[in-house]
Parts: structure tokens; C-alpha cells; sequence
């Protein structure tokens, strides 16, 4: 199963590489954070025109061990598009990140290095729905503890309870702690 996930992978990337070399530009969407298991992540996602329409593509998340600075997430993200199309330097538009410090700082931040680096013209956005869902996720922070233990242990009953699945033809959603809308799908 290992090698399945390994050759898919592999030709995932190598078509998106492809599509990349052939595109005269694309824009990168970034997220730094840390996941449920406690490793932090660079999640990349790349935008490209392809035939007229703009398709995103969910590139890699890439482990970070070093802790999130700019300098870290620059290197990274340049490793990253450098094997898959060398000339993304001339070719990459535009950023959209969540405005981290580590993302947006003047001279250190992620945004900065790539600007430097990048063709004239170079756009960088503050993911509106990304504020949003930091802001929400903080007030969620907020809640009781009771209230969490106590909707994710119904979660979990209603998960199992297959007579229900079969006549309702749905499961409930999980609730997972790193997006808010989560908590929409699963109390709605």
C-alpha cells in the first residue's frame, strides 16, 4: 500500500509539474501551522490557468522541524517549486497567506523573500476567509472544555450508530479542532 501511495504521488506531482512548465504563470496559496498531532506544516496549494480556467491544485504539506520563520517557509517553498518547474521565479504572480508575522514581516517574512526574487508586477493577499477562520478559531478557544468533550463523545456515538446512518444515508462529520466550518457541518 506504501508503494501505491508513493508511485501516486509521484505521478500527481510530476503531472502537476508538467502543467507548471507549460503555464506562462501561477499564483501560491500558503498556510503554516500545526496539526493535531503537533507537527507543524507548510501547506502549499498552487493556482494555474490551464485551457482558459483557473484550476487549484493542492500541491504538498511539508513537515516543517525548524520552527516557522520566514526564512524557514522561503526555503522550503523554493525547494519545493524548484523541482517542480526551475523557472517559477520568473512565473509566480501572486501569494495568498493568513498575514503571520513569519508570512508578512517587511524583511524577514515568506512574502518578502519571494517578492525579491519574483518578476516585476508580483501581488501578495491576506486570504479574507483565512482571517475569518483564525478569528472564529480563537473564539472556539474560548469555549469550555465541557462543551468540546462533550459534543466530540456524541460525535463519536453518533459515528457508530449504523441503523441511523442507513435511514438518515449520512454520517455525522467529524469536528476537527483546525477549522472552524468543521463545527458548522457537525451541529447543523
Amino acid at each position: 500500500m506504501a508503494r501505491i501511495a508513493r508511485i501516486t504521488c509521484a505521478l500527481s506531482l510530476e503531472m502537476l509539474s508538467e502543467m507548471m512548465c507549460a503555464s506562462w504563470a501561477y499564483s501560491v496559496g500558503l498556510d503554516a501551522s500545526t496539526n493535531s498531532f503537533g507537527v507543524s506544516m507548510l501547506d502549499l496549494r498552487i493556482r494555474i490557468p490551464v485551457n482558459g480556467d483557473i484550476h487549484n491544485f493542492h500541491m504538498l504539506a511539508v513537515p516543517m522541524f525548524a520552527k516557522h520563520s520566514g526564512e524557514e517557509m522561503f526555503k522550503l517553498l523554493s525547494d519545493s517549486l524548484s523541482a517542480l518547474d526551475h523557472d517559477w521565479k520568473i512565473k509566480i504572480v501572486g501569494i495568498t497567506i493568513d498575514g503571520a508575522a513569519s508570512m508578512t514581516g517587511v524583511r524577514k517574512g515568506i512574502v518578502s523573500r519571494i517578492q525579491a526574487v519574483a518578476a516585476k508586477g508580483f501581488i501578495r493577499v491576506w486570504c479574507g476567509a483565512h482571517q475569518l477562520d483564525l478569528a472564529l478559531k480563537k473564539a472556539l478557544g474560548r469555549l469550555p472544555k465541557a462543551f468540546l468533550t462533550t459534543l466530540t463523545t456524541m460525535i463519536a456515538y453518533l459515528r457508530h450508530q449504523q441503523k441511523l446512518i442507513s435511514e438518515m444515508k449520512s454520517k455525522n462529520p467529524y469536528y476537527i479542532t483546525v477549522r472552524w466550518s468543521s463545527l458548522c457541518q457537525v451541529v447543523s
